[in-house]
């Protein structure tokens, strides 16, 4: 079938192949695509329209910040602490719903297993992209796409009942630059520009962009599969005398990050070496938390990069550095 374009001539757009997005294989009608994992998390809340919600202390303060807002003011929000396992610790469901978070990416067994028989269940994967989506009634799966590809936005809401909203069309191209910077100039660089987009984006309730889901379209995705899984294993086996965090892997992982907990912290001393490495999160090492397992991980737990970007020499170099680094602390 024709269809007339809306403009002919003038110069040539980035050109993009309209492939696959990573969830073609699921029906159209069980994914929503949003402009950020706040937004999907906000929309998954209202899909399941259960008043009282369970959510981690240890969670990403800005899904907090939207909790605590006027947007949800009808709904009660229940915090919880994580168990060793970083599973919910002494909380009583009933008929209230429950945020689980599939921390660094590493959890999906463990999640699999906790959920069985169970309903009214958000589970956020914004750590771990290519964990398969759970199509159970009453569980909705949420991803964020900014871990793991290059794009300024995007979002998906997966699940078999959902409600769809009509939220406004979200525009990327205009704040794209710092992305398109970071390939010249480097990511640490433009790292005010991307603070600044994040922020933007977190108070932003819309769709995802047309840009963002064409990116998308035209991503490598086994690449990324195959590098992330690599580098973690590695970091995994040079690393396993220095960890204190229990990992499974019984099944491949194809993680955020490689989550490195140690009994000191080093952060800043890495930073020097520009291996830069996120805090998750630093309002929870506060005397509230002391002793807790929350405080453990946000003080001493290392999100090592394992992405797309680094080889295996990348990987024994940051490992490398770690080891004279906690051999200087002794």
């Amino acid at each position: 079938m024709y269809i007339r374009k809306e403009e002919y001539g003038g110069f040539l757009p980035l050109e993009l192949n309209n492939g696959c997005e990573y969830f073609d294989c699921l029906p159209e009608e069980y994914i929503t695509r949003y402009n950020s994992g706040t937004t999907a998390i906000y929309a998954a809340i209202l899909s399941l329209n259960v008043k009282r919600i369970w959510v981690p202390y240890f969670y990403c303060p800005s899904v907090w910040e939207m909790f605590k807002s006027d947007l949800l003011s009808d709904y009660t929000f229940i915090p919880y602490y994580v168990d060793e396992n970083l599973l919910p610790r002494d909380i009583t469901q009933d008929s209230d719903a429950i945020i689980l978070v599939n921390y660094y990416g590493v959890m999906n067994d463990k999640i699999f297993k906790y959920i069985k028989d169970k309903k009214n269940i958000i589970i956020d994967n914004a750590q771990a992209y290519f964990c398969p989506p759970i199509m159970q009634d009453r569980i909705l799966n949420v991803y964020s796409c900014r871990k793991f590809v290059g794009v300024n936005d995007g979002a998906y809401l997966i699940g078999i009942h959902q409600k769809k909203f009509d939220f406004e069309q979200s525009y990327s191209s205009d704040s794209l630059g710092h992305i398109c910077k970071s390939i010249e100039y480097g990511t640490n660089s433009v790292y005010h520009e991307q603070a600044t987009n994040d922020s933007k984006l977190n108070k932003e309730f819309k769709l995802m962009s047309v840009l963002t889901t064409a990116i998308l379209k035209n991503t490598n995705y086994n690449n990324i599969k195959e590098k992330r899984n690599r580098n973690f294993n590695f970091i995994h086996e040079y690393m396993k005398k220095y960890q204190e965090l229990k990992i499974d892997l019984s099944s491949p992982i194809y993680a955020y990050c490689y989550p490195l907990l140690l009994k000191k912290d080093i952060r800043m001393k890495l930073i020097k070496q520009k291996i830069y490495i996120p805090t998750l999160w630093k309002e929870l090492i506060s005397s509230e938390f002391a002793g807790l397992i929350e405080y453990n991980l946000s003080a001493n737990c290392l999100c090592l990069p394992i992405d797309q970007r680094y080889d295996i020499e990348d990987m024994k170099y940051i490992c490398d550095t770690i080891i004279d680094l906690l051999k200087e602390e002794n």
